[in-house]
């Protein structure tokens, strides 16, 4: 794997990360970043009682 393939699949998943979070707001949810015992939770989300 060369750096520039590296760099290509490194930039897909923010872009991913970014396409999903612009959606949950969109559609009212409160959207935040976390961490559980050390690992890191990428969206906390949370609308009227639900929360995932």
């Amino acid at each position: 794997m060369t750096l520039f393939s590296s760099f290509v699949l490194i930039s897909r998943g923010y872009i991913i990360e970014n396409i999903v979070y612009l959606e949950l707001v969109k559609r009212g949810y409160s959207v935040t970043l976390g961490k559980l015992n050390g690992s890191e939770i990428d969206f906390l989300c949370k609308k009227s009682d639900e929360v995932f």
